[in-house]
């Protein structure tokens, strides 16, 4: 299982509606804040000068790289971790790794697209090995659909808790869905440091499901609506990856997660028409990975992921995402599957849902 999905720790509502983290003014005058503030401005001149010259949304979108899943499975790499960033008013603006496009990436067998396949196979092993170690000593609690791993002399009220909110979602996923999976899903519940060591994913990750959920627990004593969230997020992955055969767009993967734990797009309304505004958002873009892009730029292809995903539930009900998971399990490409799903051609259905942001 290549494909990890995380879900976002986010607030409630973007600052300002903007994507972007602002510089927040700070108090007091003294010559040391002068010389720091300095330092600050020269640093992200050089490394950021895009940022201050062009309109934020269309900063976003830049950084949003046009890499397919199918150029990520052609090309021998590894689909990574998905999630959204934590932007507040006193944060930095991030940038970029560079994501190489679609048109650059190599479908041949030569010595690259090897060494990547060499560099998967030791990243693996590496991470395997990390995992057998860090639940060498769990508990495990075996439930109706679940398996559960825990430090149990850590947090013994955290593995109990996590199961019974698996079960919830079991019931309200499927219900919503049509579907329960018939085998046990895995989830681990991880030390913090634990989780970004072993999961390496970035700092604004709540959580990754990769054909097991996992979930840092460091502070977990109680139920929480956030906690609820994060369960409701990783096991809808769980659920995709069975109904599509791991075959699904990360856009209406992560869109149709962010559905069943709630996620409120209309919160974003004036974004999503600015981002519609600029001409420059493409699903296509936003099929393969996105953990390739800043806070800000997957902030953006989260909430267009979520606008997107509920425009189909909207207008075709929840069943019409169901048939495209359903048409790609069957081998259809993405295209095929939205033709055959909603009928209409995927391009033209982008279009009709961009336009009805920009009223």
């Amino acid at each position: 299982m290549n494909e990890n999905f995380a879900r976002p720790v986010r607030p409630e509502r973007l600052p300002e509606g903007r994507f972007f983290a602002v510089f927040s003014n700070q108090s007091g005058g003294s010559f040391a804040s002068v010389i720091i503030a300095v330092l600050f401005f020269m640093v992200f001149a050089a490394a950021g000068y895009r940022f201050f010259y062009m309109k934020p949304h269309e900063a976003a979108l830049r950084q949003v790289q046009p890499v397919t899943s199918d150029t990520a499975v052609n090309s021998g790499a590894q689909t990574s971790p998905i999630a959204i960033t934590v932007i507040s008013k006193t944060s930095l603006p991030e940038h970029v790794a560079a994501v190489p496009k679609a048109t650059e990436q190599k479908d041949g067998s030569g010595e690259e697209q090897k060494a990547a396949q060499v560099e998967q196979y030791r990243v693996t092993v590496a991470r395997n090995s990390a995992e057998r170690s860090a639940e060498s000593g769990m508990y495990s609690k075996d439930g109706g659909h679940f398996v559960v791993k825990y430090d149990g002399g850590e947090n013994p009220v955290a593995g109990q808790l996590i199961g019974i909110l698996l079960e919830a979602a079991y019931l309200k996923v499927g219900a919503e869905i049509g579907f329960y999976p018939e085998d046990k899903i895995e989830a681990v519940l991880y030390s913090r440091e634990q989780f970004r060591d072993i999961t390496r994913a970035p700092a604004w990750a709540g959580a990754i499901y990769d054909g097991r959920l996992k979930v840092p627990s460091g502070g977990i004593t109680d139920k929480t609506e956030l906690l609820e969230k994060v369960i409701l997020h990783e096991y809808t992955h769980a659920v995709v990856h069975r109904i599509s055969h791991g075959r699904a767009p990360t856009w209406l993967n992560e869109g149709i997660a962010q559905y069943e734990e709630g996620q409120d797009e209309s919160l974003f309304k004036e974004d999503l028409k600015a981002l519609a505004l600029t001409n420059k958002v493409s699903l296509r873009h936003l099929e393969g990975s996105f953990m390739g892009f800043g806070g800000q730029s997957a902030n953006a292809a989260y909430l267009l992921s979520l606008s997107a995903t509920k425009y189909i539930i909207r207008e075709y009900g929840i069943s019409g995402v169901r048939r495209i998971f359903e048409e790609l399990a069957k081998g259809q490409s993405l295209d095929a599957s939205i033709q055959s799903a909603l009928y209409v051609p995927y391009e033209d259905f982008e279009k009709i849902w961009l336009n009805s942001l920009k009223r």
